[in-house]
C-alpha cells in the first residue's frame, strides 16, 4: 500500500509524528539552566543521605520525586515536589544547621533559585497538562488539536 501512495501524484496525506513526543522535546527546550540541577541536587541529598532524610520525614516532608529520563514530565513533578516541600526543608536546615552540607543549605535558602524554580514550574505545567492528556487513551487527532491550541494560549500568556 505504501508503494502505491507513493507512485500516487493525488494523494494528500499529513504525517503526525508522536505528539508526546514532540512535546517531551519541547518541555526538554524549555530548560532554565542550573535550575534543575539544583533542585536535583537538593532532592537526591535529602532522600540519599540517612539523618537529613530521617529529619524531613519526622517534621512531615512528602516523598521528593527525582526526575528520570524514560518518564516523561518527571523534572516538572520533581520541581513541584521541592517547591511544595522547600518550607519543610528550610527547617531541617535551620534545625540542623551544623550537620547539613552547607552547600545544601546555601542553594535551599538561595531566594534567587526559588524565584527562578517558581518560573521555570509556571513554564512546564501547561506543557506538562498538555502531555499527560495526550498520552491518554482517549486522545484522538481532534484532542491533540484541541490541546496545542490550548498549549499555544497558555504559553503564549
Amino acid at each position: 500500500m505504501r508503494r502505491q501512495l507513493e507512485k500516487s501524484e493525488n494523494v494528500n496525506i499529513v504525517q503526525y509524528g508522536c505528539i508526546a513526543h514532540i512535546l517531551n522535546i519541547l518541555s526538554e527546550d524549555l530548560q532554565i539552566p542550573q535550575v534543575g540541577s539544583h533542585i536535583i541536587k537538593i532532592i537526591k541529598y535529602f532522600r540519599n543521605t540517612h539523618l537529613p532524610s530521617a529529619w524531613y520525614k519526622s517534621l512531615g516532608g512528602k516523598k521528593l520525586v527525582m526526575p528520570s529520563t524514560v518518564r516523561w514530565n518527571t523534572i516538572q513533578k520533581s520541581i513541584n515536589s521541592y517547591l511544595k516541600n522547600r518550607g519543610t526543608l528550610v527547617q531541617v536546615c535551620q534545625e540542623h544547621r551544623n550537620e547539613i552540607d552547607k552547600s545544601i543549605s546555601k542553594l535551599i535558602s538561595d531566594e534567587n533559585l526559588v524565584n527562578s524554580t517558581e518560573n521555570y514550574n509556571e513554564i512546564l505545567r501547561p506543557v506538562a497538562i498538555a502531555l499527560d492528556r495526550a498520552q491518554r487513551d482517549q486522545s484522538t487527532i481532534s484532542v491533540i488539536i484541541e490541546i496545542w491550541h490550548k498549549l499555544e494560549l497558555d504559553l503564549s500568556n
